[in-house]
């Protein structure tokens, strides 16, 4: 597995939240006022997400993570605005 982690972030259409989600691991999402908020508030949670890795034995690759890639970034739904 690759040290990077693939997010996708999803954007308001009234630009009032952002979500950012980490394609590779399930439940991994966060999200805050804006695009670069949602990614800070997602890199924040990873030490707690890597109890879920060890969990479920993954945690090998989950460790080797050590940057965030933004491989898509896209308009959502209004869900997404009422964060």
């Amino acid at each position: 597995m690759s040290n990077e982690l693939r997010v996708t972030v999803e954007l308001g259409p009234k630009g009032k939240r952002a979500a950012a989600v980490a394609a590779d691991w399930a439940g991994l999402e966060r999200g805050a006022k804006s695009a670069e908020g949602a990614i800070e508030t997602l890199r924040s949670y990873l030490p707690r997400y890597a109890r879920v890795t060890e969990l479920a034995h993954l945690d090998a690759g989950f460790q080797a993570v050590s940057e965030i890639q933004v491989a898509e970034q896209y308009r959502g739904t209004g869900s997404t605005d009422s964060g």
